[in-house]
């Protein structure tokens, strides 16, 4: 896991200890165009909504992300949690088939929605309206 910081740790996340409130995943990686492109938007919505215990945890899954995700932090101004996925086992959980893919959970534990490909800042926005 990456702290919001950028700092490396071995912790895991675990969804169970964030159901507090809404999670919203994104499914990323570094060479994927249409990812940088919702970079910015996930940023914005995470610090509108943070307060309102929404929580972003970006899910890299690129085979080197320990070493290539700290500039894209930096680069695009993410301050969420961020996990690596380099085996694919929350891949494969959460049926991502092309990038970037958006799972909305609610504070109960259910999928609210899957989306693959990017979304505009407003349509992110109802949908976690409609969670909080």
């Amino acid at each position: 896991m990456v702290s919001a910081t950028g700092e490396l740790s071995s912790e895991r996340v675990h969804l169970q200890a964030m159901r507090s409130g809404p999670v919203l995943l994104d499914f990323w990686a570094t060479w994927c165009a249409p990812c940088r492109v919702e970079l910015p938007i996930l940023a914005s919505l995470h610090r509108r909504y943070a307060e309102r215990g929404l929580q972003v945890v970006g899910v890299n899954v690129d085979e080197g992300g320990p070493s290539l995700v700290p500039q894209f932090r930096q680069r695009f101004g993410l301050d969420y949690v961020m996990v690596y996925d380099v085996q694919g086992q929350a891949s494969r959980a959460f049926h991502v088939e092309g990038l970037p893919t958006l799972v909305l959970i609610d504070k109960h534990g259910e999928v609210r929605l899957r989306h693959a490909g990017t979304s505009s800042e407003e349509e992110l926005a109802r949908a976690i309206e409609s969670v909080l």
